[in-house]
């Protein structure tokens, strides 16, 4: 073994490496000699030891696996070419595995080093990875400016490695202690700040010449904050070994937690890379579309369908790397909206930045295939208002993606129709649509309104005869991607309007209503001067005698006015999970508005819209 005291021996060393591959290599001889030197390090106990082998996978290994698994030795692989078997060994080992194209090697390496050295027996020991970037800066650009950002859990003795394809000059901005040392061999600057960075840092990069464009590799790394818990994340995939089919999709899960506490509101990503070196950026949801499970809990989940998983037939291994930002938050009351939420009471842990290597997969047998994944079905389609002058309907949802919640989609497709029924429902005609379809084209994820014309749809647009009585229109959503794949239908809801007589027979009068019918107040008045003039035990009698004959005849009326109301007064009703039983109701000129529950009996009044 040669020990590096300088950079003569460095580069010595680094003249040692061969350009060339001539031959197989003895990948056992390797590990058992690094067993040895191991051994004699630790003074014989190897357990929990750590070798790192960089290799194309093509070699011999004998027994040599088996013997390091016997003696609790974890092998880290990094591999260079698309041959060999050492992704499945080192997982074998409880190690991780890296694969380096040529295109895109030194971006991931670096992150790939910075976890392998940082990794502990115990989490919250465990510096964190929170940067690992490439910085372009093309010609004409003197400098660049970034900014790393600190959760609340980390930020202590932070370390900031630099490397770059041309000189240049890193500048920080901080008041703590700050040390450089710069490599001028392999043109690399190592910063380390030591104390307790909150927020954020600042820092600059400049080149020597504004005409060049350089590369910067940037890899950043904190130590936890004593006494808080750490954020944790640990990633799985659904299979690390896919043999090729229809049915080969790439499966995600990414669990963020602080202690027990899941952290919320997180953008997180997985970037594959193939053995090409093209990326694709797969974006993880915990909001319960698309693959995942149950929203909230901290568990994100994303999905590849297998006609976007490229390479070629000559390929398998693919590199994958964790992208984690965003500002985490850890649950409060609770978390409210639609797809893009916000939440209620939540405390904020900061901006939360965190890199890693997500590992190798191996994929056999690969071929281009065609696109069946279908968009994700409209769940939360919803009535906003119903105008009472011209019957305006306003709809929301939120828009699906390409590939479920995944993408935009390529169009849409409206139904209406007297019943809920989606066999007894129509194409909505386009000059019903008042708002343009096209803005609705958007990412998966945004929240979306759409006017109709449900006041001009007629009995013959929706295949009834003209004669028909139809108050009750009730819509369906559904998209279709780029390949023609279509959505399963959305929930139903139903639009209509009510005559606020109908309303105030049924439940009284509100807070909202001012003219009262005069018999009501003429009855109320001869009833209280009765009352006056009988003694206590007439007054009793009266009273209950009273009540009962009220009770009869409100029963009847109300049911009398009921069977009128449903033939003759249609109403909104919202459908699905998160709206069973709820209607919305519209009245013309002066509407009132009230809340009413059927399983408690009461109602509450608010501004022209009535739930109940």
């Amino acid at each position: 073994m040669t020990e590096v005291t300088s950079d003569e021996v460095k580069e010595s060393l680094r003249a040692a490496v061969p350009t060339q591959t001539i031959g197989g290599t003895n990948i056992a001889a390797g590990i058992y000699e690094c067993q040895r030197i191991l051994a004699q390090y630790t003074g014989g106990d190897i357990k929990n030891t750590r070798i790192l082998l960089h290799s194309d996978g093509e070699g011999t290994v004998d027994n040599s696996i088996e013997q390091i698994i016997s003696e609790g030795v974890i092998l880290d692989t990094v591999l260079f070419g698309q041959g060999g078997f050492l992704a499945d060994r080192a997982g074998e080992t409880g190690g991780q595995q890296y694969f380096a194209s040529d295109e895109r090697g030194g971006v991931g390496l670096l992150a790939f080093y910075e976890s392998t050295a940082l990794r502990t027996c115990e989490a919250e020991n465990e510096d964190a990875l929170l940067n690992n970037d490439l910085i372009l800066i093309i010609a004409g650009e003197l400098t660049y400016q970034g900014r790393v950002y600190f959760d609340v859990t980390i930020g202590l003795n932070t370390k900031m490695v630099f490397q770059y394809d041309a000189r240049v000059e890193i500048s920080i901005s901080t008041n703590l202690q700050v040390t450089l040392s710069e490599d001028v061999i392999s043109l690399t600057t190592i910063v380390t700040i030591e104390g307790q960075l909150e927020q954020f840092l600042d820092y600059t990069i400049t080149k020597e010449d504004p005409d060049t464009e350089v590369s910067v590799i940037l890899t950043v790394t904190s130590s936890p904050v004593p006494g808080i818990q750490p954020i944790v994340v640990n990633n799985r995939l659904n299979s690390n070994n896919i043999d090729f089919s229809a049915s080969s999709e790439l499966i995600g899960y990414m669990g963020v937690f602080q202690g027990y506490s899941p952290v919320l509101q997180l953008a997180v990503f997985t970037v594959l890379e193939d053995p090409s070196g093209s990326l694709t950026r797969i974006q993880y949801y915990d909001d319960g579309t698309g693959k995942d499970s149950v929203a909230n809990d901290g568990i994100y989940t994303g999905f590849l369908p297998p006609h976007l998983i490229g390479g070629g037939s000559s390929g398998k291994f693919y590199g994958l790397s964790i992208d984690i930002q965003g500002e985490g938050l850890l649950p409060g009351l609770g978390v409210v909206g639609r797809r893009k939420k916000r939440c209620v009471g939540c405390n904020s842990l900061g901006n939360v930045t965190r890199s890693g290597s997500g590992g190798v997969i191996v994929i056999d047998n690969w071929v281009q295939l065609n696109d069946t994944t279908p968009p994700e079905k409209i769940t939360d389609l919803t009535v906003l208002a119903v105008s009472e002058d011209n019957g305006k309907v306003t709809l929301a949802w939120t828009a699906p993606g390409e590939d479920l919640n995944m993408g935009r989609v390529s169009g849409y497709e409206f139904g209406v129709g007297a019943e809920v029924s989606i066999d007894a429902m129509i194409n909505l005609a386009s000059e019903l649509i008042l708002s343009d379809v096209s803005t609705f084209l958007v990412e998966a994820g945004s929240p979306l309104e759409m006017q109709v014309n449900a006041g001009a749809i007629t009995p013959a647009m929706i295949g009834l005869p003209e004669s028909a009585n139809i108050s009750t229109y009730y819509f369906r959503i559904r998209t279709y991607d780029s390949s023609n794949n279509y959505a399963n239908w959305s929930n139903p809801v139903s639009a209509s309007y009510v005559d606020p007589a109908v309303i105030a027979v049924l439940y009284g009068p509100t807070t909202t209503t001012t003219n009262q019918p005069t018999e009501i107040t003429t009855k109320t008045s001869s009833l209280t001067i009765i009352l006056i003039c009988v003694g206590l035990g007439g007054f009793l009698a009266l009273a209950v005698g009273l009540a009962m004959c009220l009770y009869s005849f409100n029963s009847k009326s109300k049911l009398k006015d009921r069977r009128s109301y449903r033939q003759a007064s249609p109403h909104v009703t919202f459908y699905g999970s998160a709206y069973n039983n709820d209607h919305y109701y519209s009245m013309p000129q002066e509407p009132f508005s009230f809340q009413h529950d059927h399983r408690r009996g009461n109602h509450q009044v608010f501004n022209n819209a009535v739930y109940y």
